[in-house]
């Protein structure tokens, strides 16, 4: 079964919290433990020590090395504080605040761990564990000086072997936790990320391998070379032993060479090969990959600008995805606009319903709309939005088309005008009542050749009005100019309609008063009408086009129901449409005679060739049509 590292990590991290550092470092000691172990095999090749002194040594050894690892532990303990609180949160379940002093301090501490660990390992081991070996020896007499300088030689080497062994499992150990507490911000996750290069370790990695193959393969030569010029003897069994020796040492240091590099190998190959699948993915439209920062050097920080890459690129994608939106919704609001100059005809309704529309759709600061006045010199405010729009409202704000202002500009010259910052801006009227606009555009309300007015709009954003938006804007511009074109158009066929309506009322207002004057009693009735109480009367109006012509009277014993009220006004609904026809069939034939008339006395005065006789026939056909008296014709030169 196919052992995996990261869910190891997660795993422990997840059960030991902020003690995974502590419980790691001792890992890692216990490895490098072992490494010198290797060490102490050539130093005892070196000195041949018997039984007893080897016993006694070791014995020492094993004490002082325990007790730096302890050192050891506890300066780590004390030199992850902010790490380990934050690694307890997390195992906790709590959510780790960003941004914060604790985050970077613990960001530091984790990355720079490896080297001071290093560090503070060869302190001991240097200083504390080889110097005190070495001491006890010459104290004790067990070793004599030269066994004392092999003793130094080889704990050097141990503790380089146990540095590098420390340094590269550590560093794979602590990927979990640098995922962990990798801080949100971009130059934080960079900043004390490579404390040690890639450079270094290669130079360290092969300067501390030639250390060790010196400080092992050297005393191992100097040894045989002594016992080879002791006797003539024992030069060959010497020489042969110091074959055997060389040929061990040679393969350790092989094998040792081996895994460093693979050590290298490995910190190299897969973050790459993380950043490779990362792409693969992102070439498919997946930006949401991030990779974990394996370790402190070049190949972390690559990872972090591939991280902070995809981050961006995210945010590209979110950005056009938003850019998408706002202009399905500039969309959406063209079609409401359109909607609604298509369905509202009062000019005020219109305009005001325009306005807030732009406003709310586009996100706009301020939203007006000016129409020139009739003497086409001043352009007036007849809709504006927010506080601001009411005062100017309340104030009657209105714009000289001839100004300097962008109102005016556009009317004159019957184009859009911009202006994406303001605050240099030397063509437009700056009020005090919008002091956060930072940018403008004031488009022309064009009909034709006609420019009624102008639609103006601003914003707190410097650069808001970009080509997509003016285009949006002046399209529904011209939407607004046509539908208030038209509203006026309709309110002007509205007025005359009023006026035909107003004029045909009093022409029957007139005919039925005349009618009702030519004619005494105009009043009929069926049946007595006594004044009781107890009858329920109702009384119903002759209305014809809303002009009253006269009334119909009914009185019963019961109420009235709501049918019987729907028939009597169906009734006299229809009894005023028969009676204006009546009227009209009588003035018809009325007219009809006067014409045949007219055209009789007409017929007899064109039958007359004579002065005399035209005058004659002309006064005795009128008095006989007309019924007068007296005529009398005169004629004047």
């Amino acid at each position: 079964m196919k052992f995996d590292l990261w869910a190891f990590q997660q795993n422990a991290l997840k059960r030991l919290g902020g003690w995974y550092l502590l419980v790691m470092a001792l890992i890692v000691q216990m490895a490098a433990f072992i490494s010198s172990a290797l060490s102490a095999y050539f130093v005892q090749n070196n000195i041949q020590l018997v039984n007893e002194q080897f016993t006694s040594i070791a014995t020492v050894f094993v004490i002082v090395v325990s007790i730096g690892n302890l050192v050891i532990l506890g300066w780590t303990y004390y030199a992850t504080p902010d790490a380990r609180a934050r690694l307890n949160d997390w195992a906790s379940g709590r959510k780790l605040l960003k941004d914060i002093p604790q985050e970077t301090r613990a960001w530091k501490q984790v990355n720079t761990l490896p080297l001071r660990f290093v560090l503070a390992t060869l302190i001991v081991a240097i200083f504390g564990d080889t110097l005190t070996v070495g001491l006890y020896g010459l104290v004790t007499g067990i070793l004599t000086v030269e066994q004392i300088i092999y003793v130094f030689m080889g704990g050097i080497a141990a503790t380089l072997l146990a540095s590098a062994v420390i340094f590269y499992s550590l560093d794979v150990l602590l990927v979990s936790v640098r995922d962990v507490l990798a801080p949100q911000q971009f130059e934080a996750q960079l900043r004390d990320l490579a404390n040690f290069p890639l450079a270094n370790k290669l130079i360290s990695s092969t300067l501390a391998l030639l250390l060790i193959t010196l400080l092992i393969i050297a005393p191992i030569g100097f040894n045989h070379v002594n016992m080879a010029t002791a006797g003539d003897a024992q030069v060959e069994n010497t020489l042969s032993s110091f074959q055997m020796q060389s040929i061990a040492a040679s393969g350790v240091i092989l094998i040792l060479g081996l895994m460093l590099a693979l050590f290298i190998f490995r910190s190299l190959t897969i973050p790459i090969k993380s950043l490779v699948q990362a792409l693969q993915k992102m070439e498919k439209g997946n930006f949401s990959q991030r990779i974990s920062i394996n370790t402190s050097d070049e190949v972390g920080e690559l990872v972090v600008h591939f991280n902070h890459m995809s981050e961006q690129m995210k945010i590209m994608q979110e950005t056009l995805e938003t850019e998408v939106k706002e202009r399905t919704a500039q969309l959406r609001a063209t079609v409401q606009v359109s909607s609604a100059v298509t369905a509202i005809l009062d000019v005020n309704e219109l305009i005001e319903r325009v306005v807030n529309l732009i406003a709310e759709a586009f996100g706009f600061y301020y939203v007006a709309l000016f129409l020139v006045d009739s003497s086409g010199k001043w352009a007036e405010l007849k809709s504006a939005t927010g506080e601001a729009g009411r005062v100017l409202r309340e104030n009657k704000h209105r714009l000289d088309i001839e100004g300097r202002n962008m109102v005016g500009a556009t009317i004159r010259d019957r184009e859009a005008k911009v202006s994406m910052d303001t605050a240099e801006s030397q063509a437009r009227f700056d009020n005090p009542l919008l002091p956060y606009t930072r940018s403008e555009i004031a488009l022309p309300l064009l009909v034709g050749d006609r420019v009624l007015g102008t639609l103006d709009a601003q914003s707190t954003r410097e650069s808001a009005f970009g080509p997509e938006v003016i285009e949006t804007l002046q399209a529904m511009a011209n939407q607004i100019a046509v539908a208030l074109d038209n509203a006026r158009l309709f309110q002007e066929s509205q007025q005359n309609l009023q006026e035909m309506r107003a004029i045909q009322q009093q022409y029957l207002l007139t005919s039925w008063k005349s009618i009702a004057e030519d004619r005494s009693n105009l009043t009929y009735e069926n049946g007595e009408l006594e004044m009781d109480e107890s009858l329920r009367e109702i009384e119903v109006p002759l209305t014809l086009r809303d002009q009253l012509i006269g009334q119909i009277s009914l009185a019963g014993d019961t109420d009235w129901t709501p049918e019987e009220r729907s028939m009597i006004e169906a009734i006299a609904s229809q009894a005023a449409l028969a009676l204006e026809n009546a009227r009209l069939v009588e003035d018809s034939q009325q007219l009809a005679r006067r014409e045949r008339l007219v055209a009789e006395v007409t017929g007899k005065i064109w039958a007359s060739s004579t002065i005399d006789g035209i005058l004659q026939t002309t006064v005795r056909e009128m008095g006989r049509a007309l019924n007068t008296d007296e005529i009398t014709i005169e004629l004047k030169a």
